[in-house]
């Protein structure tokens, strides 16, 4: 289990109504050198199965402190609806350019839910008459939330999922099980939470106290250096208008 930074909780935090912090990507493929001259949805669904070890955006999900006085935490782990995070559809046609980009921007406008890990894919067929591309192409649209990916990231997620080779790999067998991390008792995250309370206010304290003493010392420095200066200049005043010393006495 895993506590979320203080900037991948904001990128939580600060979604409000239709403004989201997930990020996506959009690839499209050309299927006709694939073994048959195409790929079926079902070959996709196994090929992400085999390789959902491979990062932990995949089976991370989000697990919230109590009455949200913490930051949440990623639990590793646990059963993945294959067929929930990879979706199927097609364009009507004619499958242009303009219909796809109508169907992806309806796909980035949802939220993710937070229940379940923070990913979806949607594979979209029927690009039948987009220039450049032969009939039968398909796209695959990837959604990540930005607080489990940075950008390095999910280029790393990306160039994981895909293979340059003509024969796909074998997936390492023992690598299919992700351990995973038991559900914590609220009973834990409220002893945690009070914890790291407790931390930040003990923090805050030491800071506050701190900055307090270096601005009492730097006032009265500079309160010095400006009774000085003041000085200086009425004695300037008092030279130029002749006013002469003051007799020397013994007190």
């Amino acid at each position: 289990m895993q506590q979320l930074s203080g900037l991948d909780n904001a990128s939580l935090f600060t979604e409000r109504g239709n403004v989201y912090n997930h990020v996506g990507t959009l690839i499209v493929y050309d299927p006709s050198t694939a073994p048959g001259g195409g790929v079926r949805y079902k070959e996709i669904l196994g090929h992400f199965a085999e390789r959902l070890h491979l990062h932990p955006v995949f089976s991370n999900h989000l697990t919230s402190a109590p009455l949200g006085l913490d930051r949440p935490y990623w639990v590793a782990g646990g059963p993945i609806d294959v067929e929930y995070h990879i979706r199927h559809l097609a364009l009507p046609a004619p499958g242009d350019w303009r219909q796809l980009m109508i169907q992806v921007a309806r796909l980035h406008s949802r939220p993710l839910d937070r229940h379940r890990p923070l990913w979806e894919v949607y594979i979209i067929e029927g690009l039948d008459d987009i220039a450049g591309l032969p009939r039968g192409s398909f796209a695959m649209y990837l959604k990540l939330h930005h607080a489990a990916v940075d950008g390095v990231a999910a280029v790393s997620l990306l160039e994981k999922m895909h293979t340059t080779a003509p024969v796909k790999p074998a997936a390492d067998a023992h690598l299919h099980v992700v351990a995973p991390e038991t559900e914590p008792r609220p009973a834990e995250l409220l002893y945690k939470t009070v914890g790291h309370n407790l931390s930040r206010l003990a923090r805050a304290a030491r800071l506050s106290a701190g900055g307090t003493l270096r601005l009492l010392y730097t006032g009265r420095k500079q309160l010095g250096r400006l009774n000085a200066a003041s000085l200086e200049a009425l004695a300037g005043v008092l030279r130029e208008a002749g006013v002469a010393a003051a007799p020397r006495t013994r007190f």
